[in-house]
């Protein structure tokens, strides 16, 4: 049975990583000095909007820190329940116990992990995790790889990044941390902020030329060929977004698979349109979800408005958008929680450039206007600041002047109830 090379969604190696090369030098560059006496000089730090391909980069740094580089590697992700110290040390287990009982039996294989298990977890409580890594790290070079980073908890996080100082200073040691576009707000409050001088590495979209080959070459390998004129129109609907373009390689094969053709035309792509345009409404429809969750939508609505027919806009016009939806509320604080809050949610995102932004997942602001239009044109507009700041709540009461007062003290009740279970605290009513 053949089996279909892309796995949207999956976090797999696609059939061919295209157009990451400029990520991929920068990585080796750094690498090369984990063989040198000064060391890396700092941590990486890998950030974009979801679906742009963050997991697999990390799986292709896994693959190439082992082969080229004999590297130890440890990939985990942030953990609410377990101590960064227990991740650590069970991530040690697994591999070891892999590779040394491969052809052992089911017995001794058990006994193995144990005693492997037990071994690295007395000599790690013997001294402190800095220096068990140092050893570690000394006998060989050692990656640790964080992915889904933004999830990090605060105490958590800033163990992370005090044990990575401290051991990259005697020992050939990287720290990747890979996460959305919010992971850059989720470590400031760690207040380690040396992390600011990170090798830090945006991942956006693709070029035109890579999402090309990223779709064509895949399908060549398995006997597949394309229109040239068809290939044009499924890279532009792809809009160059790693997530898209393996959704289309995944329908574009199925669907060649079951006409038992090796060409891919016009009537072909035009049967595969209606797949490809449920599965991407599906997708938007759980991103408008979060936005309507947190009460993001009309600002969201606005922000749309400003990027139509545009790839970027300032920082200035963004936070001057904001701040025309947060009627009678002070502009400079909640207009910042709030591009936090839409930068959380991979709304908008800002690569290398830095004051410019960009939206984060693609044609997602069309989707938004499209579902808004039902939006009254109301009170409702200021609900993200009264949502972000309970100040700003009380501030609202100005815009719902033409209210009756009853109706207006039952909106603030659903603001400060809604609030105090979504943060788990109670808010301060203010005087």
């Amino acid at each position: 049975m053949d089996i279909n090379p892309f796995q949207p969604g999956s976090g797999q190696m696609p059939p061919l990583l295209a157009g990451r090369d400029a990520a991929q030098n920068d990585i080796k560059k750094l690498l090369v000095k984990l063989d040198l006496p000064s060391g890396v000089p700092s941590d990486v730090l890998l950030y974009g909007p979801r679906g742009i391909g963050k997991t697999v980069l990390l799986q292709w740094l896994e693959e190439y820190c082992i082969e080229e580089h004999k590297c130890r590697v440890l990939p985990i992700v942030p953990s609410d329940t377990m101590a960064l110290k227990d991740q650590l040390m069970e991530a040690l287990d697994t591999p070891q116990a892999q590779v040394t009982t491969e052809r052992s039996s089911s017995l001794g294989i058990s006994l193995l992990k144990a005693l492997v298990k037990r071994t690295v977890v007395q000599s790690s409580q013997a001294r402190s995790l800095v220096s068990f890594l140092i050893d570690l790290a000394n006998k060989k070079p050692l990656v640790l790889l964080v992915d889904e980073a933004h999830t990090m908890p605060a105490k958590w996080g800033r163990e992370l990044l005090n044990v990575s100082q401290d051991v990259r200073k005697k020992a050939p040691f990287l720290l990747v941390l890979a996460g959305t576009p919010g992971l850059r707000d989720c470590l400031l409050p760690m207040k380690a902020t040396f992390w600011i001088r990170t090798n830090k590495i945006p991942m956006g979209r693709l070029t035109e030329s890579a999402a090309t080959d990223a779709i064509s070459t895949p399908l060549h390998n398995e006997g597949i060929s394309i229109d040239p004129d068809v290939l044009t129109q499924v890279v532009t609907a792809s809009q160059c977004y790693p997530y898209f373009i393996q959704l289309w390689g995944s329908i574009l094969w199925d669907a060649a698979k079951e006409a038992k053709c090796d060409q891919i035309d016009q009537a072909l792509l035009d049967k595969t349109r209606g797949a490809f345009d449920y599965k991407k409404g599906m997708l938007y429809q759980e991103y408008y979800e979060e936005l309507k969750q947190q009460h993001m939508v009309p600002v969201a609505l606005s922000i749309a408005q400003a990027f139509e027919g545009r790839e970027a806009i300032s920082d200035i016009e963004l936070h001057d958008t904001v701040a025309g939806k947060h009627v009678g509320v002070n502009p400079p604080d909640i207009v910042l929680e709030t591009v936090r809050e839409l930068r959380k949610l991979d709304y908008i995102w800002q690569g290398s450039e830095g004051s410019v932004w960009h939206p984060g997942i693609p044609s997602l602001m069309t989707y938004v206007q499209t579902e808004a239009q039902n939006l009254e044109p109301d009170n409702s507009s200021a609900l993200a600041g009264a949502w972000m700041h309970p100040q700003g709540a009380l501030a609202l009461k100005g815009a719902w002047g033409d209210l009756d007062d009853q109706v207006v003290d039952n909106l603030m009740d659903e603001i400060y109830e809604a609030r105090r279970i979504d943060k788990g605290r109670p808010v301060e009513m203010g005087n």
